[in-house]
């Protein structure tokens, strides 16, 4: 019975290497996504590709957020979360509910999207940006930026609506009732070298905002 468990837990640890080296493949378009543990977040890429390929065949979205789908697969592996991460994709996948990714997550019935992108500095007033996609979430958007600076203070944070200029506002994964929609948009320094110290951040301020709300 042990043999059986250690085999099983060697085919896991394979597979998981295995999801984590297609996020460095710009050549495969593919849906990656796992049900977690925790059935209340998901965390949601829409716009991943690897660093170094700043383009994605969209025509609608052909902008990469490069290395996105790195940190959210290891945040989602830290919280044992469901994750969905759109690599390299052919449609901008977070603007309606009808698309493959948006379905998976709704699959998963989250009550919590943590949804990472990354921006480049020049479309941003912060390093970093935070929105629930409208002013009637704002106090939400500010409080998770609030717990975020106090573990993550290197870099510039902010949440509110009004401040920032990434506001999400006509994205779906966002603007829905079905779950409570966070939009993080991440300066490109902190994504290039998958900063640890942020994916710890992240991690425990998704733990104790979830614990807030």
């Amino acid at each position: 019975m042990k043999k059986k468990k250690v085999k099983i837990l060697k085919i896991f640890r394979r597979f998981k290497l295995l999801e984590e080296q297609i996020l460095f493949n710009d050549d495969l378009s593919i849906l990656l996504s796992e049900e977690g543990e925790d059935k209340d977040i998901c965390i949601g890429v829409p716009h991943h590709a690897p660093l170094g390929i700043s383009i994605l065949p969209c025509s609608t979205h052909n902008e990469s957020d490069e290395n996105t789908g790195l940190i959210g697969f290891k945040v989602a592996q830290e919280l044992h979360c469901s994750y969905v991460v759109a690599c390299n994709y052919f449609i901008d996948s977070n603007k309606c509910l009808c698309s493959d990714y948006s379905k998976r997550i709704n699959n998963f019935k989250p009550k919590l999207v943590i949804e990472i992108h990354g921006h480049g500095g020049k479309n941003a007033k912060y390093d970093i940006e935070i929105s629930c996609g409208s002013k009637e979430k704002n106090d939400k958007s500010k409080l998770f930026a609030e717990i975020l600076s106090s573990h993550y203070a290197k870099h510039s944070i902010c949440g509110d609506f009004e401040q920032i200029k990434l506001k999400a506002s006509n994205t779906a994964t966002i603007n829905t009732k079905q779950w409570l929609g966070i939009h993080i948009e991440i300066l490109k320094e902190i994504r290039k070298n998958c900063d640890h110290e942020f994916i710890n951040a992240l991690v425990k301020t998704i733990i104790e905002f979830k614990n807030k709300i």
